[in-house]
């Protein structure tokens, strides 16, 4: 609510909605797409990749996550961020293809 608090009064945290047992389970399922370069010299690629993972197993195990649709692409011989700088080059066309495919997705959801 705009009062600070939440539907029980109680005051409102920075507590993840999956370790609020309150939280209602979504109907519709989410959609994250993750995309990193495998060379990046400024974002660990490697961690990056093992924290997807960890949340991956969550969002598989967490009644208010299912439905979670996590897409990760590690682009191989990339640096920090050619597959957004390059448009047009195969990253980005990688980037468009998962983003309407999401797209589609949410539509077909909701119709």
């Amino acid at each position: 609510s705009d009062n600070g608090t939440n539907q029980n009064g109680e005051a409102n945290e920075d507590i993840p909605k999956h370790n609020q047992n309150h939280h209602p389970v979504p109907t519709r399922s989410r959609k994250v797409l993750i995309c990193i370069s495998e060379d990046d010299k400024i974002a660990n690629a490697q961690k990056i990749e093992t924290q997807v993972n960890i949340c991956r197993d969550l969002f598989e195990t967490s009644n208010c996550t299912s439905g979670t649709n996590l897409q990760f692409v590690n682009f191989k011989n990339a640096n920090h961020g050619d597959c957004v700088w390059n448009k047009g080059g195969k990253h980005w066309e990688t980037i468009q293809s998962r983003i309407r495919e999401q797209e589609n997705e949410i539509a077909s959801e909701n119709a």
